[in-house]
């Protein structure tokens, strides 16, 4: 069984907005899970939501072109299938992480500068 406690902490240093994850995770089991706390600016914590973005949409595309790969007998059929279809759990997982980890951003719904969370975000939480 696992425990967490998640502790999500807006920091402002030197002038700029700071989103800091703080996680303690205990397992009852003889594994104990390593635990990473990372300090990442709402712009960069914004860019890993894109990168997810960018990648799932990749993935989405690369599966969509495998079949007509097949049809012309494409020796990169083979990758396409891979690329497009066992790739997706690591990014389903990524998915749920950054998720968990953006749950505490809402952006403004008219202003200009949050216009990147609210985009990437419905995309994310959708």
């Amino acid at each position: 069984m696992v425990s967490e406690k998640i502790q999500v902490i807006n920091e402002n240093v030197n002038g700029e907005s700071h989103l800091r994850v703080e996680c303690e995770r205990q397992m009852r089991n003889y594994h104990a899970a390593k635990v990473h706390t990372i300090t990442l600016t709402d712009e960069e914590l914004c860019n890993l939501c894109w990168l997810w973005n960018a990648a799932e949409y990749m993935r989405q595309q690369i599966a969509a072109a495998h079949p007509a790969l097949e049809l012309l007998q494409s020796k990169l059929a083979g990758s396409y299938w891979s690329m497009g279809f066992e790739y997706q759990h690591t990014l389903d997982k990524t998915k749920q992480i950054l998720a968990r980890e953006t749950q505490a951003i809402t952006p403004h719904p008219d202003d200009d500068s949050d216009a990147n969370w609210r985009s990437v975000l419905t995309r994310l939480r959708g």
